[in-house]
């Protein structure tokens, strides 16, 4: 640990071989690169400048079918939409500028109808114009020669080596794809390309349906170059009318707005491409007009026969429509569209205006169209493979002409892989029961949590007007009653509040729940265990200020629910999960035996970031818990936030060592457990990309170091790190049968990485709706020596140890429980009052807010900071 530069990536030490063999499918192909030629990359500039991809390659798409013959001497070409292009081998020429006419359909050069004193009846002049010449568009376009590309470095790079070129020559290949994509008119997004040809096309409700599309990215392996692809969904906005857009948008007539509905009009509608129905022109939507249509007027530029103005008109946009066009406006009370610019607006009667196919919707998604989403995405296992399947014949990628000249062969079956299923680790409740899991799955019927919490004091907190006292009543009783059959000792509920309805109607959630609590507080004869509160719908906007005020206020363990439909056991049975945890006690441990941990005092590290949900300058929140018990059922959890969109944990450690995340986990654990130091550190850190793996070995492993030399000069445990990644696009399939693969399946063979120490991991039981995704584990560091094995059965057993459910769950607990840490946190961070930020003597964070105000909301109360209140 003398210096950074001796920090290096680890290289697989072997393969695993525990676990029963299983052949399994995967939705990777088999590639036979002929690297006979090297790349030639170019550089393309285009005069004007171009911002949109869509059109940079239209431009070039026209250079090459005018040059493409005589300049380009036939060759092929991959373009990034951007600035790259590829050719395998060299093009005639270094450095060449061409000039290139580019055909645009109806494209006018100016408006029909605008709010300026220039504006005139554009239509008659431009359709005059039209008839005259073709309405183009003149680029200059200059390709410059910049380097030279080995392909040779791929067969390199599957071997194990890695040289400099490698990443350069995988880039070719995947803009190969790209460019093989365009060309048929599909809709590109990063490494994913979509069309409503592709597949169902899902309505998610409010204006937006979904397209199927597919995911392509060449993978170097351990067997040799493959092609990963995937099925991808994407969000886009309907090809309606407006006006019925933005009635399925805001789920009312557009003639009902009021002023704040038009507030998110103008937001919503920005940047979107439309169409005239009368005149068949596209514009882009700038605003709205700050009028209702008949309000309007504009100048109208009358001329004689010579052509000279001879007069101006002041003319309302509801007459010229009349005159102009014959056409009578029926929506006279609703503004405008405006596609002009700031300083010239150009009006368009919504009535008159279409949304042209093809545009995403990048706006955040509500709660019912992420739901509607998730089931349109979803596709049973053999619909998932036989789709995949499908689209080597829909891509024709064998017979492809770009395909063929970049030398690459693509084989049209899945490839078949090693993978073995891991056992399934014993499972201890209450007494001496115990239960081996089936299917990654076991239940708490007739069973006692391991270690139930006792609950002296607790209170109900209603806020739900349709629920009445006896309903409330009944679903407090009947939680109390399930607590008690698994074993808690829960007293009475000492009192109900429900929210009259002179709160209910007030606009402040924040005041509404400090009114609760406050009357809450009052009743009670000290500080409750439990507040049991009950929230109208999921979406509640109290969630967040109620959590804010219980956690980092009062000290107070809440557990929240919505009221069901039809309450059963189980439902009752799964929110007693979350309040024992929270409470202090243990739902279950592992029974079994886990080789060199288990005998060895050994804390699991689990590390997250989370970026801020709206912040558009990104602070994000790290997340950083760590398990206090030898059963790895229990961990305390600390947060810091981070300015800007920061993927490396900053506050691990720091020179005030109070004031250290891992510093402050690890003094929690010496005293809970009898001042015993762990002699092995286990860190599952979740979040990063390969890119990004330096980084962690560079900084946070060496803020780890420096927090160990802090505790004491001779105390040097040794850390093994793990990195978690669940974007991906690797999938498995049972060579036999259309169910998923099962809990434990995993592979590390065929398809790793040719020199990373990576295995896939898939730990729980998926249901046949939908096709599971495997965890994507990647051994970076490793001073504890363990085999293969030894890493592979921990990780699957720590799949069984998440308390807020009874089946393994796809990722490791500690890293799930970093990310709920990181996610209440969040909630707690987007609840904080702003009342102090008028205080100009706080520094602020680039969201805004002010940093004294951010870790006030993000500091657990110091009675509950080491419970696990995040779950």
């Amino acid at each position: 640990m003398e210096s950074k530069q001796q920090i290096t990536q680890m290289q697989r030490v072997g393969y695993g071989l525990q676990g029963v063999a299983v052949d399994l499918l995967c939705n990777y192909f088999r590639v036979k690169y002929r690297h006979t030629e090297d790349a030639y990359q170019y550089n393309v500039f285009i005069e004007p400048e171009v911002k949109s991809k869509g059109m940079s390659r239209q431009v070039v798409a026209k250079l090459y079918e005018v040059f493409g013959l005589t300049e380009f001497g036939r060759k092929s070409y991959a373009f990034d939409g951007e600035r790259i292009l590829y050719t395998i081998g060299s093009l005639p020429f270094n450095s060449q500028e061409f000039q290139v006419l580019l055909d645009e359909e109806r494209r006018p050069g100016r408006r029909e109808v605008a709010g300026s004193s220039s504006s005139l009846g554009f239509e008659e002049a431009s359709r005059k114009k039209r008839k005259t010449m073709s309405d183009r568009r003149g680029f200059k376009v200059r390709v410059d020669f910049t380097s030279r590309i080995s392909m040779r470095s791929i067969l390199a790079v599957t071997q194990g080596q890695q040289p400099k070129e490698a990443q350069d020559a995988l880039r070719v290949l995947d803009v190969v794809l790209r460019e093989h994509a365009s060309s048929r008119g599909y809709l590109l997004v990063r490494d994913s390309f979509f069309h409503s040809s592709l597949g169902k096309v899902g309505d998610i409700g409010e204006g937006v349906e979904s397209w199927t599309g597919y995911d392509v990215s060449f993978k170097p392996t351990v067997s040799g170059l493959a092609l990963n692809l995937d099925l991808s969904t994407t969000t886009m906005i309907k090809p309606l009318p407006v006006l019925d857009f933005l009635g399925e948008h805001l789920r009312k007539d557009p003639r009902m707005f009021n002023q704040g509905d038009w507030m998110k009009v103008k937001r919503i509608l920005k940047g979107i491409r439309i169409t005239t129905t009368h005149t068949a022109l596209n514009h882009k939507i700038f605003g709205l007009s700050p009028e209702p249509a008949q309000s309007l007027r504009f100048s109208k530029k009358i001329k004689d026969q010579t052509g000279t103005v001879a007069s101006i008109e002041e003319v309302n946009i509801v007459d010229y429509y009349q005159a102009t066009y014959n056409l009578r406006l029926r929506d006279i009370h609703l503004p405008c569209l405006d596609v002009g610019k700031a300083s010239r607006p150009v009006y368009l009667p919504l009535e008159f205006c279409r949304i042209l196919p093809g545009q995403r919707y990048t706006k955040k998604l509500t709660s019912s169209q992420r739901a509607k989403l998730i089931l349109e995405s979803r596709q049973p296992p053999d619909m998932r493979k036989n789709l995949v399947k499908k689209a080597m014949d829909v891509n024709q990628y064998q017979v492809d002409r770009l395909v063929q000249e970049f030398n690459i062969q693509i084989d049209k079956d899945l490839a078949v892989v090693k993978g073995r299923v891991l056992e399934a680790p014993a499972i201890n409740f209450g007494g001496t029961l115990k239960e081996v899991p089936h299917d990654g799955r076991w239940n708490l019927n007739n069973k006692i949590m391991r270690k139930p919490a006792e609950i002296k004091l607790w209170a109900v907190a209603s806020f739900c007007s349709f629920l009445n006292q006896g309903k409330v009543e009944y679903l407090s009783f009947s939680l109390q009653e399930c607590c008690r059959a698994k074993g808690m000792v829960m007293a009475d509920v000492h009192s109900f509040h429900i929210e009259d309805r002179n709160m209910q109607m007030c606009p402040n959630p924040t005041e509404r729940v400090e009114f609760m609590l406050g009357k809450m507080q009052k009743s009670l004869p000290g500080r409750p265990d439990l507040i049991f509160c009950i929230l109208p719908e999921k979406t509640s906007n109290l969630y967040a200020p109620l959590k804010r005020a219980c956690q980092a206020m009062l000290g107070v363990i809440s557990q929240c629910i919505v009221p069901p439909a039809k309450p059963n056991d189980q439902y009752f049975t799964n929110v007693a999960l979350k309040i024992n945890v929270k409470c202090g006690g243990y739902n279950s441990v592992l029974n079994s035996w886990i080789p060199r941990v288990s005998k060895i005092p050994t804390i699991i590290f689990g590390i997250d970031v989370s970026r801020g949900v709206g912040d558009s300058f990104g602070t994000s929140i790290a997340a950083v818990v760590a398990s206090t018990d030898p059963h790895y059922a229990r961990y305390a959890a600390r947060v810091k936030i981070q300015t800007g969109r920061n993927d490396i944990v900053q506050g691990l450690h720091d020179e005030e060592k109070e004031q250290g995340m891992i510093w402050q986990l690890l003094m929690h654990f010496y005293r809970v457990n009898a001042n015993l130091q762990p002699q092995q550190i286990i860190i599952y850190r979740d979040g990063v990309s390969e890119s990004q793996f330096e980084h962690i070995l560079q900084e946070e492993l060496l803020a780890f170091k420096k927090v160990f030399h802090q505790l004491s000069e001779s105390y040097n445990p040794k850390v093994t790190i793990i990195v978690v990644q669940k974007r991906h696009h690797t999938r498995f399939f049972p060579v036999r049968g259309n169910n998923n693969v099962a809990p434990g399946t995993v592979v590390d063979r065929d398809i790793s990485r040719p020199k990373d120490y990576d295995f896939f991991l898939c730990s729980h039981f998926g249901s046949n709706k939908g096709t599971s995704r495997p965890s994507h584990y990647n051994v970076i560091f490793d001073e504890n020596g363990f085999s293969p094995d030894d890493i592979q059965q921990l990780t699957n057993y720590l799949c069984y140890t998440y308390a807020k459910c009874t089946t393994a769950i796809s990722v490791v607990s500690p890293v799930y429980y970093a990310h709920l840490a990181a996610r209440n946190s969040q909630v707690c961070l987007e609840g904080a009052s702003m009342e102090t930020a008028s205080q100009s003597s706080e520094a602020s964070s680039p969201a805004g807010r002010p940093i004294t105000l951010q870790t006030k909301a993000l500091t657990a109360h110091k009675d509950i900071r080491d419970k696990m209140f995040f779950c």
